[in-house]
C-alpha cells in the first residue's frame, strides 16, 4: 500500500509484485489449513513427500536440459553475443519441450544474416546449415532421454512414494493436526501484521538468553568459583521427555495432549488392529531375530558335538564289551579240554 502511493511506474510495478507474493503466501496458508480434514490431510502428506522426490529429481533433469539447450542453440546460431536475455532464450527451448512443445517449424520462419537487422529485432537470425541438419536428431535424442525415460521414471517414483506413504499417512496426518493445534494455541488472535510488532521483543529476549548463557559459562571457568556442594544436580539430558500442550497464557494445561495421543493410537489401530512397525523398529526386530537365530545355531552345534562324543563313548564301551566276551569264551574253551583229560585219567 505504501509503495502504491509513490509516483512513477517503478513503484506501481513493485507494489504489484509484492501483491502477487502476498497472495501466493495467503493461498499457501489456506492450503495448509486443509490438513485439518481427514481426506485432504492425507493427500497433503503425500504431496509433501512427492515434492521432496521432485526436488531430488530436478537436479538430474536440469543438467540434461542445460546440455541440450546450449548444444541446440550453439549449433543453430554460432558466435552469438552473451546476454541475460539470450540466456532465457537458450534455456526456453529445452524447458518447454518437456511439456510437449516440440517447436519443429522454428527454423522455417523469415530470417536474415544481417547482424544489424536481427540485433534490432526486425527479423530473426537465420540458423546455420550444420545446425539445420543436426539439430533434429539432437532433438529426437533429447525427447527420448528426457521426455520418455526420465519423466516416466519420475512417475514410477511418485507411484512408489504413494504406496509407501499411504500405509502410514494416517499417523502423519494426525501429527500435522497436532502441530497445527499447537501453533494456533500459542499464537495470539491478532492478525499477522500486528504480530510483527512482537518481533523486536523476541529478538531482545534471544539476545538476553545468549548473554546470560555466555556469562554463566564464563563464570564457571573462572578459578575459585566452582561450587563444592553435595546437592544433587538435575540431569540436563534426560532419556525421556514428556511434551505437554498449554494455553496461550501458559498456566493451564491443555487437555488436547492426552486426547491427541489417544486419537493417534485408536486411528492407527482401526484398519487391522495393529500398529505398523516403523523402519527403525523393523531393523531392531530383524537384529533381534538374527541374534536369536545365531544363538540357536550355536546351541545346535554344541548339541551335535555332545551327541558325537556320546556316540564315540558308546562305541568304545561296545568294543570293550565284545572284547571281554571273546576273552570269556576263549577261557571256557581252554577249561573244557582240561576237564576231559581229568575224566580220562580216572
Amino acid at each position: 500500500m505504501i509503495l502504491k502511493t509513490g509516483e512513477g511506474s517503478g513503484f506501481q510495478i513493485t507494489s504489484k509484485l509484492f501483491l502477487v507474493v502476498t497472495f501466493t503466501a495467503l493461498c499457501t496458508r489456506l492450503l495448509h489449513l486443509t490438513c485439518m480434514t481427514e481426506f485432504l490431510g492425507r493427500k497433503m502428506v503425500i504431496n509433501r513427500k512427492m515434492i521432496k522426490d521432485t526436488s531430488a529429481f530436478m537436479i538430474i533433469i536440469t543438467i540434461i536440459m542445460l546440455w541440450y539447450s546450449v548444444s541446440f542453440y550453439a549449433l543453430l546460431y554460432p558466435n552469438s553475443d552473451f546476454s541475460w536475455k539470450q540466456m532465457e532464450k537458450i534455456l526456453r527451448n529445452g524447458y518447454w519441450m518437456l511439456f510437449g512443445d516440440l517447436n519443429i517449424d522454428a527454423t522455417d520462419l523469415e530470417c536474415t544474416h544481417n547482424k544489424t537487422i536481427y540485433d534490432r529485432g526486425i527479423l530473426q537470425r537465420c540458423p546455420s546449415d550444420l545446425g539445420v541438419y543436426v539439430t533434429p536428431y539432437l532433438k529426437a535424442f533429447y525427447g527420448l532421454l528426457a521426455v520418455v525415460l526420465l519423466l516416466n521414471l519420475l512417475i514410477a517414483m511418485y507411484s512408489d512414494t504413494y504406496t509407501k506413504v499411504q500405509q502410514n499417512a494416517n499417523l502423519s496426518w494426525l501429527q500435522m493436526q497436532i502441530d497445527l493445534f499447537e501453533e494456533y494455541r500459542i499464537k495470539t488472535v491478532f492478525p499477522i501484521h500486528l504480530q510483527l510488532l512482537a518481533l523486536p521483543g523476541s529478538i531482545l529476549a534471544i539476545l538476553w538468553f545468549c548473554y546470560s548463557f555466555l556469562r554463566n559459562k564464563y563464570k564457571s571457568r573462572q578459578p575459585g568459583t566452582s561450587e563444592t556442594t553435595d546437592t544433587p544436580k538435575i540431569d540436563d539430558h534426560p532419556m525421556f521427555v514428556r511434551v505437554l500442550l498449554y494455553d496461550t497464557n501458559y498456566d493451564i494445561r491443555s487437555p488436547d495432549t492426552d486426547e491427541a495421543e489417544k486419537k493417534g493410537v485408536f486411528r492407527a489401530c482401526e484398519d487391522e488392529g495393529k500398529i505398523d512397525l516403523s523402519d527403525s523398529d523393523a531393523i531392531t526386530t530383524l537384529n533381534r531375530l538374527k541374534t536369536i537365530e545365531d544363538s540357536l545355531q550355536n546351541m545346535r552345534e554344541k548339541e551335535d558335538t555332545r551327541n558325537r562324543e556320546v556316540m564315540q563313548l558308546l562305541k568304545e564301551i561296545a568294543k570293550k564289551f565284545h572284547s571281554d566276551k571273546k576273552d570269556e569264551q576263549s577261557l571256557k574253551e581252554k577249561k573244557i579240554p582240561e576237564e576231559e583229560i581229568q575224566n580220562t585219567e580216572f
